[in-house]
This record gives C-alpha cells, sequence and structure tokens, in this order.
C-alpha cells in the first residue's frame, strides 16, 4: 500500500534548489544513508523527512537521470504533502513529466490539480484504515511500524485505545508516532526499570516508579508502578490498574510503552486516594523467574549494552554511586539517611542524554545496597575505580556519548554537594569547599569543564 511516483531526465539535481523551490528548508535526511555532497542530491536509496513534522521517512531513489520517491503505507498527510512537494520541486527545475505508479505521465500543471490537498487526506486516510483493518484480523501477531526514529509496536492494548473512536483514527495514531519520534527533544522523563526481589528469593519484579507533577514513560513488562506518595513511601499498583485509574489521561504509545500525565496537586492526591484501593499487597502475580524470563529480549531490547563487555558494563555501573561516595564523603562521614535519599533519587531517575548511562542507572539502582556497601568498605580505593571508569568511557565510547554521561555524572555530584551535610535538598543548599575541590578534581579527571 505504499505509492510512489517517478521523474525521468531528472539531471545535475542540486539539494538546495530542490528544497527552496518546494519550500521545504526544513528537510532532513536520516544518518546512515547517501546525503548530499557539494548540494548534489545523492545518488542511489536515502530517506528524507521534516524534524517534528513528518511522522515517517520517505524513500528516495536517484541515478542521475530517474528519480523516484516512495511514500511508505501507514504514512501521515504531511508526508505525502512533504512527497508532493518534493515531486513537483523536480519536475519544475527539470521541465519534466511525472509518473504516479498507478496512472499515465502528465505534466506538472495536471499533476497539481489532481495531487492536491483533498487526494492527500481521502487517500492517506483511507491506505491507514486499509492497515488497521488487516492488524484488527491478526491481533495475535504485534505489528510494527517504525518512523523517523521512533519504532511503535501494535498489539491489542495499543489497537483498543486508537480505534475507540474510528473518525478520530488518523489523529490518534499519528500523534503516538510522531510523539514516538521526538521523544527526547520533548523532555519527556522515562522511568527507570528497576529489577528487585520478588516474593521468594528465586523471583524478581520490575518496578517503575511515577511521581506528581512528571509526565513519563512507563514500560510494560508486566511491572509494577510505585506512585510517590512523599520521600519513604509509595503505593504500588499494577500498570495495567494505573491506566484504569487514568482514563482518558494514559496513552499507549506502543505496546509496550505508556505515557502518563503530569498531574497537579489535586489530580495527584486523587490518584492516590483510588490507587489505594487497588494497591498491591502480594506481588507474585509480577514476579518472574531469571532463568526464564518471558520479557527477557524486551528488557535488553530497552537497555542496549552499546557493545559493552560484561566487565566494562560492571565498571560503569559503580559510576553514579561512585560519585556520590566521593562527594557526600568530602566532609569524612556518609549517614543513613543520605543514603537512603540518594537512592530514592536514583529510583526516580536522573535525565541524561547517554544511552549508556541509562542503562548504567537500571542496573546501579537494582544492585543499590550492595555496591554502595562495597564502595564504602575499607578495601576499596574508589578513586582507581572512577580512573577504571574514564578509561572505559574514553576508549570505548564515542565522544559525544562519553562526554554525556561525564557531564551527568557532574551533575550528580553537584546535587549531592548542594545538599549540603544531607542529600538532594533534604538539609539545605551549600556547597563547602571540600565538595568543591572534590567536584573540581573530578572535572579534571574527566576532562570536561564544570561550569557550575
Amino acid at each position: 500500500m505504499s505509492y510512489s511516483f517517478h521523474l525521468n531526465n531528472a539531471r545535475k539535481l542540486k539539494f538546495s534548489d530542490i528544497a527552496a523551490q518546494a519550500g521545504l528548508g526544513d528537510l532532513k535526511f536520516v544518518d546512515g544513508y547517501p546525503k548530499p555532497e557539494d548540494d548534489r542530491w545523492p545518488h542511489g536509496f536515502t530517506y528524507v523527512y521534516r524534524n517534528k513534522v513528518t511522522a515517517r521517512t520517505l524513500e528516495v531513489e536517484y541515478d542521475g537521470d530517474h528519480f523516484q520517491v516512495c511514500v511508505f503505507t501507514a504514512s501521515s498527510a504531511e508526508d505525502y504533502d512533504m512527497a508532493i512537494k518534493l515531486v513537483g520541486a523536480v519536475a519544475k527545475i527539470c521541465k519534466a513529466r511525472i509518473t504516479p505508479e498507478d496512472q499515465e505521465t502528465m505534466n506538472l500543471a495536471d499533476f497539481e490539480q489532481q495531487f492536491d490537498v483533498d487526494w492527500v487526506k481521502t487517500h492517506s486516510g483511507r491506505a491507514l484504515n486499509a492497515v488497521f483493518d488487516m492488524f484488527g484480523n491478526s491481533l495475535e501477531k504485534k505489528h510494527q511500524v517504525s518512523g523517523v526514529t521512533g519504532l511503535m509496536t501494535i498489539g491489542p492494548k495499543l489497537y483498543q485505545q486508537v480505534t475507540q473512536d474510528p473518525d478520530a483514527l488518523a489523529d490518534a495514531f499519528f500523534y503516538r508516532l510522531k510523539k514516538l519520534n521526538y521523544l527526547r527533544s520533548e523532555g519527556i522523563h522515562q522511568s527507570l526499570l528497576v529489577v528487585a526481589d520478588g516474593q521468594t528469593h528465586s523471583t524478581r519484579v520490575r518496578q517503575a516508579s511515577y511521581e506528581q507533577g512528571t509526565e513519563t514513560l512507563l514500560y510494560d513488562l508486566n511491572s509494577v508502578v510505585g506512585l510517590t506518595v512523599n520521600e519513604t513511601s509509595m503505593v504500588k499498583v499494577g500498570l495495567s490498574a494505573l491506566v484504569k485509574l487514568l482514563p482518558g489521561q494514559a496513552v499507549w504509545l506502543s505496546e509496550e510503552l505508556l505515557l502518563v500525565p503530569a498531574l497537579n496537586d489535586e489530580q495527584w492526591q486523587a490518584l492516590l486516594q483510588q490507587a489505594e484501593s487497588v494497591e498491591l499487597q502480594d506481588l507474585s502475580a509480577y514476579s518472574y523467574d531469571p532463568d526464564n524470563d518471558p520479557h527477557k529480549e524486551a528488557y535488553e531490547a530497552i537497555a542496549p549494552r552499546d557493545g559493552l563487555t560484561a566487565e566494562e558494563l560492571e565498571t560503569l555501573v559503580y559510576a553514579p554511586i561512585a560519585i556520590f561516595c566521593l562527594v557526600a564523603g568530602a566532609d569524612k562521614k556518609i549517614d543513613s539517611k543520605e543514603i537512603s535519599a540518594f537512592q530514592r533519587e536514583l529510583v526516580k531517575g536522573v535525565t541524561t542524554e547517554s544511552k549508556t548511562l541509562q542503562v548504567v542507572m537500571m542496573e546501579a539502582v537494582s544492585d543499590f545496597k550492595q555496591l554502595v556497601t562495597y564502595l564504602l568498605s575499607d578495601e576499596v580505593d574508589i578513586d582507581n575505580i572512577v580512573k577504571d571508569i574514564v578509561r572505559v568511557l574514553d576508549n570505548r565510547l564515542d565522544e559525544a556519548e562519553a562526554t554525556s554521561f561525564k557531564i551527568t555524572l557532574l551533575r550528580i555530584g553537584q546535587i549531592v554537594a548542594e545538599a549540603s551535610g544531607g542529600v538532594l535538598g533534604v538539609f539545605g543548599n551549600k556547597v563547602c569547599k571540600a565538595e568543591k575541590t572534590v567536584l573540581a578534581e573530578l572535572a579534571t579527571q574527566f576532562g570536561v569543564i564544570n561550569e557550575e
């Protein structure tokens, strides 16, 4: 159900000319595929999109004469509009005729008359309805649709939400796909999926957290969600129960990815009151055997290792807690309140662009007590551990990823330091001289400027 346009005699195409003629000043090329060099439109297959406008990419093939644009199945009206503008621009620049895949060759005037706004709306809507009819007949299988950068998995939960109002199908579907494409740029909090001990010693439970005032992404791998009551307590509910507590507000962006809203104080208190009636006392239904984990593949997909060995990952897992130990211990004392407060902050999650650090944070939270005990023992030289961390970052990650990782660690250190004798705002916000010295030394070791 894709749709293609073909043009011949499209020679010596310049990217800037096409973008200007089409009015597509925001046209971008997908990384990893040919891009313009010296302003020449690239030969071969490439993929283009408009940042924060289109839902899916267009496939463009060019051999120096023949120019083909393919609009994929389940593309948005904006995607079709981009294709028509691109085809029209090339036709005008080259004085070429256009051949739509199911019609005769036509001139530009006839093309613009036939492929207008009404055609775009009708064709994109009809194609999407056909796709969802197909999905509805085979929901025992999960279907995937790739966006510009996001990947949507469609199963029973997402299908039911998206198809509730047939007249709003396109709006509901493309809202989700575009959201998936641009999650990072919108600053939406992604809750860490912490692995904790289950009901028995041999089982585990995955738990995420959700707090007032924070739009949050939650992964559904038979997960428990902790709703923050205060600094020391949570109400634990199943993720499916949370969806029912937030009718019309909890949005499945993908079959295993739920977006929950930022709630004000009144809304949050109402949610907590309702949640108490479905609070989990027994977690056995959410427990799993690590040796027989039905969600292992999905969990590993959201926690990529970036090619690191097990030993290298283990080294990096020490990083956030090592920073805490160095900064909080600058005054030669760390008490249990500081440790507990820092653990709660890790569970809530720290915003970072580093995908590697996101993985590390999940592992660090899961083994928090053991890691803290080890790092605070007399036999450990934390300075040497920091050196090992820097070595892995510099030698095994690309420069941008390593820098993001280091900057976030320094930000963690600054937050700890500003607690001034406590942690994370519990006891004030003054940074003592010893803490400043530790932060400066860390910044020097990391090879980045500490701007705090």
